[in-house]
């Protein structure tokens, strides 16, 4: 017996190949879609969280710049702010975000598992480029306008010597 020599036989195989290339291009393109609307979902969430990081980090600096002594009070308000993060993101269930905040010498500052001062991502970013403004476009804030400075790899006005 000869498979499929009949017209029959192949017009119906034709029509059951065609439907199931079709069925599994638009399952493809949804699947394409849907990973699409959720990376920008998560891109928008993880910009609000970056932007809520930053606009705290801000106001503990613009705390301790009103205090007009800022070498006297700049350890104190810098452990606050890494304690105060540290309870916010760190705490067994609230792990919904675990930022990373580096020095300008890409030493920790806060991390969820390496102690502060550690220099392992010194040897990571030793020839990283400096992003500068490009780094952040999308709506988190530019270092400029807000008077943090940046490595592009971080954001902490927490800084040594004059802060700005």
């Amino acid at each position: 017996m000869k498979l499929f020599h009949s017209i029959r036989q192949r017009i119906i195989l034709f029509i059951i190949g065609t439907f199931l290339l079709t069925v599994l291009s638009i399952f493809s393109m949804a699947n394409l879609q849907l990973r699409k609307l959720i990376d920008e979902s998560q891109t928008t969430i993880y910009k609000e969280k970056i932007q809520v990081l930053t606009n705290r980090l801000n106001e503990t600096y613009g705390r301790l710049k009103k205090t007009g002594l800022m070498e006297a009070y700049e350890a104190d308000f810098k452990s606050t702010a890494v304690s105060s993060l540290r309870e916010t993101y760190y705490l067994p269930g609230k792990r919904t975000a675990l930022p990373i905040i580096l020095d300008e010498e890409y030493r920790v500052i806060l991390h969820p598992e390496l102690p502060a001062g550690d220099p392992a991502y010194k040897e990571l970013f030793h020839e990283a480029p400096v992003f500068g403004d490009s780094f952040h476009e999308g709506g988190v804030p530019s270092p400029s306008k807000t008077g943090v400075k940046s490595t592009g790899l971080s954001t902490s006005p927490m800084r040594r010597g004059n802060g700005t």
